[in-house]
């Protein structure tokens, strides 16, 4: 038998490895490392013409030389990658190789815990090293990966491995988005991984929010708040200190959980001196989102929290974290929500909730829990609701909360306005939305693995332990805040498992790129496009018109959510139709005409009406790989400069509606040739009615008849209910 043809058959991944490794250099010799004075032979092996490209995050790159698809679990775009068994191993060689050039490290372990390695230095480039560690991983259904060093987007990286059997693609793990399937329908099933000019995109669903709140009782202010308003009350240490525990969790979250779409930090305190400005961060004051000031200063968390669904600019669905609660292992859009977009709650294995049953008068959670079980009853006398949530990350919806409130107006206001907690308050977001959402069908139960560390019960989270818990929450109680020993084993583990800072801390390091805010305007009849838009182009706004609004008001809500950081606004309508590897063709537009113009993508699927001078400029260019035209015509894809947002919107709303009527781009159309001078940028192919001379690269002749634009891949790509 042929040496290949052996080794293929008895080692297939080591087969793979070896041909890889030619096929990256310029040759079939690889570069030998030599790393011991004298020695002729070496283990150290790079491929002779490897390159990194530190503008681009490792495991992007990783992705793009595998074409690797991502969303395991969910079916969108996450920080999953499924690896075929067969390139398994030259996967992780080359993870290492690239965490090699960036001067990181790797580690790698399972989720229970079972192994936890970690590789660096120029063990990273040791193919007997690698392949060792490979013997750990190789039978596993799935496993984490992180590249251990300091910059934006660095999350863990969660393995998925499938095995191809004839025409099957069987994905190990029972947590499969689609567990088997033929071949030529995996592309279809499972997302791209979407690159947005080196940062990392992800696509939800629907967008989600984080929230937290935060207390720190050394900062100066708080304090002076506190001893006006109760001079002869000391507080309690452990409900108010803080050990950087909102530092720590924002690592953690960013690492491990990172499709979020804004983070909210709710304070009555001065942001701490290490957080940066970052858009991604909004800090919220509690004089925000009260009702009256007449309420401030509070030092209540239910008062808090019962406003938090007031916060400006929150999306419908958002998760709570109080800042001692940790994020401890890769977490999916649908371990919050599911399938229908009901929040998941998870509560205690055990009842403790029962009228009259105060058993601890220390426990000031019991009341409000049971004033919160009498309003259930009211509105909903068949469902008795027992069982505490467990001090984990909250899943929300802002409409149910909207819903609970218009029920109970009054106990919303008396708990806002209590300054302390007292037994007359509600816990809405720890108790009473989880249980009523759960009675009105709006919510369904769901478990994980979590763990609440205090100092009697460290040790279970020492060593490879930890990684048994989904969620972790180093709670104060017991004494923990004067405890020394509970300090310290505190931030031993930290710094262990969240080593390096995050994204919204100083002194960071960011993946070089184009930075593009995104809202999708959308129609409450048609809202069931948008997770089809987001599936493809990653994390965007939703700007979703009840009916009430109208074409031009839905417009300028979309086009004002632009983040000033951010290079260029997008806005996409809902009967969009968006390609595969949208970044990619965006940014072979943006190569071909100056950095700051407007373009139009001009993608839609929705009628065979034409505009006859924009059909002869598009097949007059038709040679050519796109054309000006003087007007916005079309504006369901659009992409302006960020800093003409604002006056574009602006000029455009003082128009006579008599003349400009609810049309979008007839308004912006006059800003950009009155008060720009510039012209529209359309790409090519993007013609509408297009005829068979006209053929699109994409479509071929199988768009005749119809709008057929660049963005269509193949023919009934995503045209689902359009």
């Amino acid at each position: 038998m042929n040496k290949k043809i052996r080794k293929l058959v008895n080692n297939p991944n080591r087969f793979f490895f070896d041909y890889f490794a030619k096929r990256l250099g310029n040759d079939t010799k690889s570069k030998k490392i030599e790393t011991v004075p004298g020695r002729a032979k070496s283990n150290y092996i790079l491929p002779a013409s490897f390159q990194i490209d530190k503008k681009i995050h490792p495991l992007i790159q990783v992705a793009k030389t595998f074409e690797l698809k991502t969303g395991a679990c969910s079916g969108h775009p996450d920080q999953s990658l499924l690896v075929s068994s067969l390139q398994h191993l030259i996967v992780l060689q080359y993870v290492c190789w690239l965490a090699h050039g960036f001067g990181c490290e790797v580690r790698l372990y399972t989720l229970g815990g079972a192994v936890d390695i970690s590789i660096k230095g120029s063990d990273l480039l040791n193919i007997n090293k690698i392949e060792g560690v490979f013997s750990e991983f190789y039978k596993k259904s799935d496993y984490v990966v992180e590249i251990v060093g300091e910059f934006e987007n660095n999350f863990a990286a969660h393995l998925f491995i499938y095995d191809e059997q004839d025409e099957l693609f069987i994905v190990r793990s029972n947590k499969a988005y689609v567990k088997k399937c033929l071949k030529n329908k995996f592309a279809n099933i499972y997302p791209d991984v979407i690159n947005n000019f080196g940062g990392y995109e992800f696509g939800t669903p629907w967008p989600v929010d984080i929230i937290y709140t935060w207390v720190n009782k050394d900062d100066e202010g708080w304090v002076e708040k506190w001893n006006s308003n109760f001079p002869e009350k000391p507080f309690d240490p452990d409900r108010f200190s803080s050990k950087d525990e909102l530092k720590y969790s924002l690592r953690a979250l960013c690492k491990f959980l990172p499709w979020f779409h804004n983070v909210y930090i709710v304070s009555n305190c001065d942001r701490p001196t290490w957080l940066k400005d970052h858009p991604g961060v909004k800090w919220v004051n509690h004089e925000e989102i009260f009702p009256s000031s007449d309420m401030l200063p509070t030092f209540n968390s239910h008062a808090i929290e019962a406003c938090l669904h007031r916060i400006d600019g929150l999306n419908e669905r958002f998760i709570y974290f109080n800042d001692d609660m940790f994020v401890n292992r890769p977490c999916y859009y649908h371990d919050f929500y599911d399938e229908m977009g009901r929040t998941i709650c998870h509560f205690e294995p055990y009842g403790m909730i029962i009228d009259g049953n105060h058993f601890d008068q220390e426990k000031d959670y019991l009341s409000p829990s049971i004033n919160s079980q009498n309003i259930i009853k009211a509105h909903c006398p068949e469902y008795l609701a027992t069982k505490l949530h467990k001090h984990s990350p909250y899943a929300l919806r802002k409409s149910v909360v909207n819903e609970i409130e218009n029920l109970c107006p009054d106990e919303f206001q008396a708990t806002r306005s209590a300054r302390l907690r007292t037994p007359n308050d509600l816990n809405i977001t720890s108790f009473l939305y989880h249980h009523y959402a759960i009675a009105k069908g709006k919510a369904v139960a769901g478990d994980f693995p979590y763990l609440i560390v205090r100092p009697k019960n460290f040790e279970q989270i020492k060593g490879k332990k930890v990684r048994k818990y989904q969620y972790i929450c180093f709670n104060d109680g017991d004494g923990s805040a004067t405890d020394k020993d509970y300090t310290k084993n505190y931030y031993e583990v930290v710094n262990k498992l969240y080593t390096n800072k995050g994204d919204f801390e100083i002194e960071h390091k960011s993946w070089s790129s184009v930075q593009i805010s995104k809202t999708i305007m959308a129609y409450v009849k048609r809202e069931h496009r948008i997770p089809l838009i987001r599936k493809k182009i990653g994390d965007a706004k939703v700007s979703l018109d009840d009916g009430s609004w109208g074409l031009w008001g839905n417009a300028k809500k979309s086009w004002l959510t632009f983040d000033m950081d951010a290079d260029y606004h997008m806005v996409i309508q809902d009967d969009s139709v968006v390609c595969d590897n949208f970044y990619v063709r965006l940014a072979e537009v943006f190569s071909r005409q100056p950095f700051k113009s407007v373009t139009s993508l001009f993608y839609r699927y929705k009628s065979r009406k034409t505009h006859f001078e924009l059909n002869e400029a598009a097949r007059s260019n038709r040679v050519n790989k796109g054309f000006y035209f003087p007007r916005l015509q079309w504006a369901t894809g659009v992409v302006v400069p960020k800093e003409l947002v604002a006056n574009m919107v602006r000029f455009a709303d003082k128009l006579p509606e008599k003349k400009f009527k609810n049309i979008d781009d007839l308004r912006f159309s006059k800003f950009f040739t009155e008060c720009e001078k510039i012209e529209v940028y359309y790409p090519l192919p993007s013609l509408v009615d297009q005829s068979i001379d006209c053929g699109s690269t994409i479509g071929n002749g199988d768009n005749i008849g119809r709008q057929a634009t660049w963005f269509i891949d193949k023919v009934g790509n995503d045209l689902t209910d359009v």
